[in-house]
């Protein structure tokens, strides 16, 4: 039986960056003064619990965090925050690095993580579709839209390689289909 290999490209988005390690490290810190605080009460054990649940599921965010060009799909997010989006429903020739002056701007959090160097999840924007993020820093972002009800920006730690691959694995994509 002859299987073909999946063709994969993985882009790393730097999650676990100065600002989010930092804010794990005072995250750990509140923890264990909360801890030391409530330990003659008898509730330490369930802050502590608390804690490391919290704690897990918020390095298990940063460390998954990462975008893929798999089989005829651009896959991005991290852990239960991830969007899936068939190639042919990216407008890839719009897909582009957004510049520091450009007007383009995440809004509000609508469900997802607002952590110091990662925003990840559902955000409005100033414009009429609802955006994914998966966002590090502000340089080197790279806007994607699509032809669904929502866009997608990205930071992968090389925006050029990215929209390369994309440009590449959507032409690829159009000459199977």
């Amino acid at each position: 039986m002859n299987m073909s290999a999946k063709r994969i490209e993985r882009f790393s988005v730097n999650a676990l960056n100065w600002k989010s390690i930092s804010g794990l490290v005072v995250l750990t810190l509140a923890v264990m003064v909360s801890i030391a605080l409530t330990v003659g009460q008898g509730q330490w054990a369930l802050s502590l619990a608390i804690a490391v649940v919290v704690f897990a599921l918020i390095a298990s965010l940063l460390a998954t965090a990462r975008i893929d060009i798999i089989e005829g799909m651009l896959v991005a997010g991290g852990g239960f925050y991830k969007v899936k989006v068939p190639l042919d429903r990216i407008h890839v020739a719009h897909a582009r690095i957004l510049l520091p002056d450009d007007p383009f701007r995440l809004s509000w959090r609508k469900n997802g993580l607002g952590w110091p160097g990662l925003n990840l999840g559902w955000f409005s924007s100033k414009g009429p579709k609802r955006v994914f993020a998966v966002d590090t820093r502000k340089a080197d972002r790279v806007y994607v839209p699509t032809f669904e009800d929502f866009d997608i920006v990205l930071t992968p730690t090389d925006p050029c390689a990215f929209l390369n691959a994309l440009g590449k694995a959507c032409a690829r994509n159009d000459q199977a289909g």
